[in-house]
């Protein structure tokens, strides 16, 4: 159970927390692409990419967890170069169309950028997801072994106690027999 509760202290209810600070940056930096286009504002472009070192400082706060499994960390290192790739596109497209482009291969481009958001997005609440669902599933598993431990705890006070009135009624017992002689 103790290395439970380090496990949950100490990588899955940080990294869950983490991951919500994650998705909330990706979803600020998206804002700002969105606002530069509909603006016209490609000033806004950089402030998006801010927002992209957030998210990717975020993902390597959680790579830092100690017990992250090999599975989970190379899976979060996979995202901070999709995350690269995705910044570097989207800055490109989205700083034309906030300058004033508009022809069909730019529209193309950010259709696919948009599309490109959607699935790194996706991405990032399933992590989320991921970590949340094994924080339930390690704070169930905690809740349970207390829940047996107080019972064993119970019936072992239980034993004690039912041990300990027949050893003083066998103490009784042959104390009166003693003073009956």
């Amino acid at each position: 159970m103790e290395n439970s509760l380090n496990k949950v202290c100490g990588t899955i209810f940080p990294a869950a927390s983490i991951s919500q600070k994650v998705l909330t940056a990706f979803e600020k930096q998206n804002k700002f692409y969105e606002n530069a286009i509909m603006v016209g504002d490609a000033s806004m472009i950089p402030k998006a990419a801010g927002e992209s070192e957030r998210v990717k400082s975020f993902l390597q706060e959680i790579i830092a967890l100690k017990e992250l499994s090999d599975e989970e960390r190379t899976t979060i290192e996979d995202l901070v170069k999709a995350l690269k790739l995705f910044t570097d596109d989207s800055s490109a497209v989205y700083t034309r169309m906030a300058s004033g482009e508009t022809d069909q291969s730019i529209v193309e481009k950010a259709s696919k950028q948009r599309k490109a958001m959607e699935e790194f997005g996706a991405k990032l609440s399933a992590l989320s997801t991921e970590f949340s669902k094994e924080l339930k599933r390690e704070i169930g598993s905690t809740v349970k072994y207390s829940q047996w431990a107080q019972q064993f705890n119970l019936i072992l006070f239980g034993i004690v106690l039912a041990v300990s009135i027949t050893h003083l009624l066998q103490l009784l017992k042959n104390s009166c027999a003693i003073s009956d002689r």
